[in-house]
Formats: C-alpha cells, structure tokens, sequence
C-alpha cells in the first residue's frame, strides 16, 4: 500500500521518518559559545546550528517525496552572529535499509522503515556577523549570502512513513538522520567594510529532530548543524581605473587603455576579466584580463576622421559577460585630431570603376601646403550613385614618399560634411597604378586603382 502525504499530513497522527544525508558527520552538535578552529578572513570552520523547522513535506515512500526546512540561529567562526537558511531536499523511492548505527539511541523512536538515495538538496543561506578587525582594532559587520548544492553520493539516504499501526509506539514522531561521506559545495559572497569578495568550496550538513502528527514548524528537538570545510577565497575589484583618463591622438591611429583593478585596501587583483566598449566615432569591444599588478590593456583601431570616443569597462567579476550590480567601472575619452600638415603639393585627376564596375567615379583636386598656409579644392562625381562631392578646402596635407592624404571641409550634393583623401603616385602615367580613395563623415566613400589619369605628388 503507498502512503503518501502532503501539506500537513492532514489524517496522519505519525509526521513521518525523514533520513537526510548532508556531508561526513561531525561527532558531536558544538555547544554554544564555542568556536571551531578558523581561517582569517574566510568560511573554513565556519558553523551555523540551532533548530530548525518543516516548511513542506509530502511522503511518498514508493515514490519522490519532498521535504522543506528553514533553519534561524547562532553562526560561529571568524564571522560570529545569526544565520537563516532555507532549502529542499528529494529523495526515493524507499528501498534501502536504514542502518541502526545511524537511528537515534532512545529505542521508542527507532523505526524499521526502509530509505531512499537523496536525490536532490538545494539551500540558501544568509549571515549577519561582526567579525574583529586587528587592523582598526574593533569589530565591524559583515554579511554573508550563499548558495548550497548536494554533491552525489551514493550514501546519501533519506526517509520517510507513518507508524501509526505499529504496535508499542504512543503517538507519531518524526526523525532527521544522516549516512556519513556526503558533502555539499557553496558559493558565497562576503561583504565588510572594506571589501567584498566570493568563495567557495565544501560544506557539511546535517539535520535531526523529533516532531509530533503535524507538526509543521519548528521541533522542540530539532537541530540544524553544519560547518564549511575548505573553501577558496577570491577577493574581488573594488574600484577600476583606466589610463590615460584623456588622450589625443592623429586619425587613422591606434589607441591603447590600461585597466588597473584594486581592492578596497588598495592592493591589485589578479585575474579579473576586464570588458570594454568604445562608442562614438569608433565602435568597438573587447576584453583583457588583469596579471599580478591588477593590470591589463586594451588596444583598438582609431576613425579615418576627426572625432571623439568614449571608453567604458567593468571589472566582470562573476565572469557571465554582462554588466551586474556592484562591479566596478571604469571611464575614458579619446579624441582623434587632424594628423600636423608636412610642406607638399599634390595633384591629379582621372576616373576609378564605382561598385560593380559599371560606371565610373570621376575626380580632380590640388592640396598644397607652404609656409603661407593649406589650400585646395577637389571635384569627385560618382554616376553609379548620382552623388557630387565638392572640396571647399584643405585643413591638413601630409606627404610621405609616394603617398599623400588630406583633409577639409566639403559638400554631398550640396550637404556639408568634411571629407578625407589618400593617394598614391606609383606611375608615370598612372592608369592601372596609382590610387585614389576618397571617405566623408557622411557616410560616403570611393576608392579604387585608376582607369584613367595621373596622380603626381610634387617634392616640398
């Protein structure tokens, strides 16, 4: 016959025999006011113990039952205060003997019920302590938050049943127990004054109590007691900077920005990832991660055109590739100028195929830059697009051997907008060598080898 039960066992005078393994045993519950054995500034021996209650609970001793607890108390270690702890447990079905060495001593509570493997155990937990700081001399708060998972294990049983039909027992009672050798892993952020930082590692648990038909909620003998093992500390980035904050630099460059994460007290953190994001003339991302000296850099490509960016970073301290609450950021400007104009002169006119080489692009400019100043102007019809670009000027001319480039203001049919050219003088004459591109901040662009012309760059 399947017993089954749900909410408050409504009809069952017997709350049930519930067996949960949670981790190797301790021998014995710690006594308040005492404290385990503790590592700095972590969760190793850390302990939280006190009652605790049945929140759900729905018995199905041939089938999954499923068990809810709540536990509220005393936490013991580095960080002393109180705890909250929520969680579920599953398990079954009910074939597997429950051992005698783990039922309780007092006979009139040891049931001959069969248990099941523990399926699942799920828990969050909560802690808010006063930990003594050596440094400040005095104690400050501090509060924990964290999550519990059961790692499998093939001892790990629990149980559960009514024994209202069984003869020599008065009334029903309930009983928590554990199977030695299971553990359960946790993460966890801690937050103080002066810094916040996560870990992980191995916890135990275990649960015992004795409860009446119903009784949902906390049993007068019930203990919760668990104590973290080991557990690895990853101190995380409290502030992040970039440098340099400002930097100017020519078009058609690269920019580098080094990020420096530190935490609360100043000191570098390794092996954080670092993402970025740059917006503005330039779009662009990546990401870096920080060495020994909180440090790591990030380089992208500059505009053909002036213009201005800003640069964004976090410190990604959960690794999950998006921004979250409480990770630290980091801002920078970059401006891209005008290159400094050289002494030269640079002419040419002829046509380069428009895309798909159906028609032509045709052009002519002069650009020169002597002691008296910039000067030029250029022509450039593209008829694949029906656009016409006029140059009104020339801001800027630099010439280096065979190739020129120069900038200024201009106008797409009949819109103002600045412009850049880049030429190559490779030939005499110039068809099927020289170049000619042209790019505005409009959105227009042409380039290609000559069809037709000459480009000449003249020596200063």
């Amino acid at each position: 016959m399947v017993m089954r039960h749900t909410a408050i066992f409504r009809g069952w005078r017997l709350l049930a025999l519930l067996a949960l393994l949670v981790t190797g045993l301790v021998s014995a519950v710690l006594p308040r006011g005492s404290v385990q054995a503790e590592t700095s500034g972590t969760l190793t021996g850390q302990v939280l113990t006190s009652p605790f209650e049945i929140t759900a609970a729905d018995c199905n001793p041939d089938g999954i039952s499923t068990f809810g607890f709540r536990s509220e108390g005393y936490a013991y270690g580095y960080y002393t205060g109180s705890y909250v702890e929520t969680g579920t447990l599953t398990f079954g079905p009910q074939t597997i003997p429950v051992p005698e060495s783990v039922q309780p001593p007092n006979g009139q509570y040891n049931f001959a019920f069969d248990a099941g493997p523990l399926l699942t155990f799920e828990a969050t937990f909560t802690i808010t302590a006063q930990h003594y700081d050596p440094v400040a001399n005095s104690f400050e708060a501090a509060t924990i938050t964290g999550t519990k998972r059961l790692i499998t294990s093939p001892t790990a049983i629990a149980a559960c049943g009514s024994a209202y039909d069984k003869p020599g027992y008065n009334g029903g009672f309930a009983t928590f127990l554990s199977q030695p050798e299971t553990l359960v892993s946790f993460e966890a952020t801690i937050q103080t004054p002066e810094e916040t930082f996560t870990e992980q590692g191995i916890a135990k648990s275990s649960l015992s109590a004795l409860g009446r038909t119903g009784f949902l909620g906390r049993h007068p003998e019930s203990t919760l007691f668990e104590s973290f093992l080991t557990s690895t500390r990853t101190v995380g980035p409290a502030t992040l900077t970039l440098s340099p904050a400002a930097a100017v630099n020519p078009v058609g460059t690269s920019h580098t920005v080094t990020a420096t994460a530190l935490n609360a007290l100043g000191q570098p953190v390794q092996g954080v990832t670092v993402r970025f994001a740059v917006s503005g003339s330039t779009t662009a991302s990546g990401s870096c991660t920080t060495d020994a000296n909180g440090q790591c850099a990030f380089t992208y490509q500059g505009p053909q055109l002036p213009g201005a960016d800003l640069i964004t970073a976090y410190a990604d301290t959960d690794n999950d590739n998006a921004f979250d609450a409480g990770e630290p950021v980091g801002e920078a400007t970059k401006a891209w100028v005008l290159p400094t104009t050289t002494p030269g002169q640079v002419t040419g006119g002829g046509q380069i195929a428009a895309t798909g080489g159906l028609e032509s692009v045709t052009f002519g400019f002069n650009a020169q830059s002597t002691a008296n100043g910039l000067k030029g102007n250029c022509t450039v019809i593209d008829q694949a697009t029906d656009t016409k670009i006029k140059c009104l000027d020339v801001t800027s001319l630099v010439q280096a051997g065979t190739h020129a480039t120069f900038f200024g203001r201009a106008e797409v049919n009949g819109v103002p907008t600045t412009y850049r050219i880049d030429v190559d003088d490779l030939a005499e004459p110039g068809k099927g060598r020289d170049t000619f591109k042209i790019q505005t901040a409009s959105g227009y662009s042409a380039g290609g080898v000559l069809t037709q012309g000459n480009i000449q760059i003249h020596k200063p």
